[in-house]
């Protein structure tokens, strides 16, 4: 069983290429294209290197599109706001918010991990959750400065135009809301994933190089759809139906794009590559 929070999280939010193959796969609309790549957000030192394939399609294109404009979120005010949208209202202590057994957990989990006992307190359970995903990550080998903001860098400095498919208010929002209504149960699933988080990317990472459709589709989304489907329907369904009608207007430019996104959202009968299929575009991959 693939440990579904933390994983499903790095396959869709704030996304960066990684791997030896990877998965690319070319849209047609008659003569118009674009190049849609599936991505996950962190990478070991073992799959550090950009495939060529991204490479070599960022250099057949006119302009970068990605889940949201991420140079938004290298400069300090951003922190600031980000940190501020995850933390509690003024009053409000997570201690009160969650059951006194799972509060207990958590204490018990910020004393292993070497925070304060508290250290929780006063941060929304998407915070608690983020915080655990970034600093396990790290202990792991794991960086989040990963392609995506190369590519990104890469384009700024040409001067190719660079796009987001959503503001970046709009994806802080995503972030800042999750475990809302169900905190007890959020917070319990986010402990157990924890301790199987490094082991499962490696196997996720391994499924995304092959750019395996059915295998990534179960490693990643089918035990979502069961385990944590308020999160599936509200970072895959609802966000993939609010890209579509912007990919489709890129179908409609004269410009060739390139569209990085978590590669969770392509695949499944929800998926990008099934929606673009049934609405009678030219799918390909691109090998």
């Amino acid at each position: 069983m693939i440990r579904t929070l933390f994983v499903f999280l790095m396959m869709t939010l704030l996304t960066s290429p990684v791997g030896a193959e990877g998965a690319i796969w070319k849209i047609s609309n008659g003569e118009q294209a674009i190049y849609l790549g599936g991505t996950v957000h962190v990478l070991a030192d073992a799959d550090s290197q950009i495939p060529d394939i991204y490479d070599r399609v960022y250099n057949q294109t006119d302009k970068l599109v990605l889940e949201t404009d991420i140079g938004f979120f290298r400069n300090f005010p951003t922190r600031d706001y980000l940190s501020r949208q995850l933390a509690l209202s003024q009053g409000n202590r997570l201690d009160l918010l969650l059951s006194a057994p799972v509060y207990k957990k958590l204490v018990n989990y910020s004393r292993q991990a070497g925070y304060s006992p508290h250290h929780f307190r006063y941060i929304k359970p998407a915070g608690v959750m983020l915080t655990m995903i970034s600093d396990e990550l790290k202990r792991k080998g794991f960086s989040d400065e990963g392609p995506d903001f190369t590519f990104y860098a890469r384009a700024i400095r040409a001067g190719k135009p660079v796009q987001g498919l959503e503001t970046p208010h709009r994806h802080v929002d995503y972030l800042q809301a999750m475990g809302k209504g169900w905190e007890d149960a959020f917070v319990l699933q986010a402990l157990s994933d924890v301790t199987q988080v490094s082991e499962s990317m490696h196997n996720i990472i391994a499924a995304w190089r092959r750019g395996d459709e059915a295998e990534l589709e179960q490693k990643v989304l089918a035990e979502m759809r069961t385990v944590l489907p308020n999160i599936y329907q509200t970072l895959i369904v609802e966000r993939n139906q609010y890209w579509l009608p912007r990919i489709h207007s890129l179908l409609q430019t004269p410009e060739t794009e390139l569209v990085l996104v978590g590669v969770a959202h392509l695949v499944g009968e929800d998926g990008l590559l099934r929606s673009l299929r049934g609405s009678g575009f030219q799918v390909e991959r691109v090998e």
